[in-house]
């Protein structure tokens, strides 16, 4: 009986909708570089209804050890199916596992990521990284803070919608601090900061980016909940692209 209880899944499926106004990401200003040459009237922005599906699979499995107590997997398969834009409908497979690791004075999770994507159902980038993340409880006991380092090793293919997709192959590495505070059962707020540097084989795919964000989240009466997530991110190229 107690081995049947070290182990724990669960599965979870949603579906939605989102819209664009700017799905092509043109300039607001209606004007792009082509050699450093400003030039205009060649598009325009161009709006989208994309129609998400993201379904998970969570599971853990608790080794009755007093120090490595945890194994854990996760996979989730996402899609999003653009009404216009079809060369930018996506496909993604995400994995992660990893071990929970307890100490007299903080919590080490390693794990391991491999991240596939398709975009209008052609291989685009396969994504490995491994990470570190230590984690310890502060001051109230509903506040928890952590920091999280990470390496990885991006590989992109050329296709007929992005055929210089393979220049932004390359490592990155990322950093990120962040906590939570517990107010209630029914109310929790966390916040992040996450520093990413990209390597890539042309300066201008190449960043150092700036993420900042929170999330509120409220549980409400009938098994209902709501939450707030609100981002800023900032990235800083190496060099312009000529085109």
């Amino acid at each position: 009986e107690n081995r049947q209880k070290r182990g724990k899944g669960a599965v979870t499926f949603t579906a939605g909708m989102h819209y664009d106004s700017n799905r092509n990401a043109f300039p607001k200003d209606g004007i792009l570089e082509v050699l450093s040459v400003p030039v205009s009237g060649l598009g325009d922005e161009e709006n989208d209804i994309g129609w998400l599906t993201v379904g998970t699979l969570e599971y853990r499995y608790d080794t009755h050890l007093q120090r490595a107590r945890e194994v854990f997997f996760n996979g989730t398969v996402y899609s999003d199916e653009q009404v216009e834009h079809d060369n930018l409908d996506t496909l993604a497979f995400l994995l992660d596992g990893g071990l929970v690791y307890e100490t007299d004075f903080l919590t080490a999770t390693p794990k391991l990521r491999y991240n596939k994507i398709f975009l209008d159902r052609l291989n685009y980038a396969d994504d490995v990284s491994a990470a570190l993340r230590l984690e310890r409880r502060l001051l109230a006991p509903g506040f928890l803070a952590y920091v999280e380092a990470g390496f990885g090793y991006e590989q992109f293919n050329d296709t007929g919608n992005f055929p210089f997709a393979s220049e932004q192959d390359g490592t990155y590495s990322t950093i990120q601090i962040g906590g939570s505070y517990i107010f209630n059962p029914k109310l929790r707020f966390e916040a992040s900061y996450r520093f990413r540097s990209k390597n890539a084989e042309v300066d201008f795919e190449a960043y150092e980016g700036h993420l900042v964000s929170g999330r509120l989240a409220m549980v409400l009466p009938r098994s209902t909940f709501l939450i707030l997530d609100a981002s800023y991110e900032r990235q800083n190229y190496d060099g312009p692209d000529p085109f």
